[in-house]
């Protein structure tokens, strides 16, 4: 249900707080006790990040479109306490969403509809190795307070029990709402503080090499059609590492694709990803197949939209999620060719899918389907799983996994979690991966990786940092 209480203008925080206030007052007498209040108010159009930096809480998320088309931060979890079982989460987060009261201040055209943020691991029958301990196997917020930013307009949302609306909780929700909004009004993102380096490991070429010799006969035997390796180099720093300045780099630098971030529990998993996993808007669906890589200059794009090996990579991924689609879509339109799709450090080979459900498919329904294509694990797909699990030294955790958002409606958007790092404490664990073909070269494949490591160091380290990362 939705409600609106005393009229106010946008941007005025006295106004905003009264607003605020009827609106929690009257959640707490009319809902049933346990449900959420849902109440969203006008916000200075600051910077995502001031949310994130004034966050108490331990849970916090960002997330930027290309472009900026939208972006959006959110702090705290309401299923904090009492989450439910994995399998059950999606059912309980939308029970609340339905049994919510929800206002909107009257100046606000149109509210963003709520959203669960979050993701899954990469292999969920993988064990989790300790530094990913807090994100487990999969992990949905519903946040306390949620900033959108849209061109040049903003809102800010609270979601609240209320159950905890009693005098002391109506305060604390006025108290944290005129701390957030004064913090979105001032907020700069901060300058490059970067922690230094004090060791780096990566995976030796020798090692690498073996890797890739090693899928590259199950290749040629006939036994996958594609297998996907990927590496991981630690980054050991002098001093706890710090994500804000990391995901302000990001956000500066990595405008042409999506920029994302999740705190849980002091760890941040965090990137800067080029592909879409899926994008579901009611019935319409959205995906892209990304394969073959190339550094970025004009002769390098030309070799990469003429090398066979690319090619034949690139066509396998668009196959396949063309295939899994048609099971369950009534129209699938694949375009005939690839496209060069340049990014700051490297250049890929895209195909963008677009499809119409036959019947209606909840968003996480589909991550499901599709993940993890051929793009990020090989074909096919269940026996590539179990050689990654065998082969590769260190697990993926989270890289390469489904990193997205979903709402009340099934519809969503998940990326998949490339071009990203893990940051706890002191240490900083960044990720590559290269597809293995037939005509796979360990050098070049160790090179390839090598191109994809770079956006992250460079919003990790200081330039006189990133030679000894190398």
């Amino acid at each position: 249900m939705t409600a609106v209480v005393r009229p106010g203008a946008a941007g005025d925080e006295p106004l905003a707080q009264a607003f605020l206030r009827d609106a929690l007052e009257s959640a707490r007498t009319r809902a049933a006790s346990g449900a959420w209040a849902i109440i969203t108010l006008p916000a200075p159009c600051g910077e995502p990040l001031a949310l994130w930096d004034a966050a108490t809480a331990d849970e916090a998320w960002l997330w930027q479109e290309p472009q900026a088309a939208w972006s959006e931060s959110a702090v705290g979890d309401m299923m904090t306490g009492e989450p439910p079982p994995a399998s059950d989460l999606r059912a309980a987060i939308q029970d609340g969403w339905s049994r919510a009261s929800r206002f909107v201040h009257p100046s606000i055209d149109a509210a963003p509809v709520p959203r669960a943020f979050g993701g899954m691991c990469f292999d969920a029958d993988a064990p989790v190795e300790p530094v990913w301990q807090s994100f487990g196997h999969a992990r949905f917020l519903v946040p306390r307070w949620r900033f959108v930013r849209i061109a040049d307009s903003a809102t800010l949302t609270l979601c609240v029990r209320t159950r905890e609306l009693d005098h002391a909780g109506v305060d604390l929700a006025l108290r944290e709402h005129r701390r957030l909004s004064r913090r979105l009004a001032a907020y700069a993102r901060p300058p490059a503080d970067r922690a230094h380096v004090s060791a780096v490991e990566h995976l030796s070429l020798d090692d690498w090499t073996g890797l890739v010799i090693g899928a590259r006969e199950e290749v040629r035997s006939g036994r996958f059609t594609k297998l996907v390796a990927a590496r991981r180099s630690r980054i050991a720093l002098h001093r706890p590492i710090d994500a804000e300045p990391v995901l302000a780099a990001l956000l500066r630098d990595q405008r042409d694709v999506t920029v994302f971030g999740l705190r849980l529990a002091g760890a941040t998993f965090l990137g800067a990803s080029p592909e879409t996993l899926v994008a579901r808007s009611g019935q319409h669906v959205r995906t892209e197949a990304l394969a073959g890589t190339a550094p970025g200059t004009d002769d390098d794009v030309e070799r990469l939209l003429a090398s066979a090996k690319d090619r034949h990579e690139q066509a396998i991924v668009v196959d396949e999620i063309a295939e899994r689609l048609r099971s369950v879509c009534a129209r699938v339109d694949v375009p005939r060719q690839p496209h060069a799709h340049r990014l700051r450090h490297v250049t890929h080979l895209r195909t963008p899918i677009e499809a119409e459900l036959a019947a209606p498919l909840h968003v996480l329904d589909l991550v499901r389907l599709l993940h993890p294509t051929p793009a990020v694990a090989g074909l096919p797909r269940d026996a590539a799983m179990r050689w990654i699990a065998t082969h590769e030294r260190s697990p993926r955790g989270w890289y390469a996994g489904p990193v997205g958002w979903f709402d009340q409606h099934g519809d969503g958007r998940f990326i998949v979690g490339i071009r990203s790092a893990l940051l706890a404490g002191k240490e900083a664990f960044v990720f590559a991966g290269a597809g293995i073909v037939a005509a796979s070269e360990p050098s070049a494949e160790y090179d390839e990786t090598g191109w994809k490591l770079r956006a992250m160091i460079s919003a990790l380290l200081a330039d006189e940092d990133r030679r000894l990362a190398w």
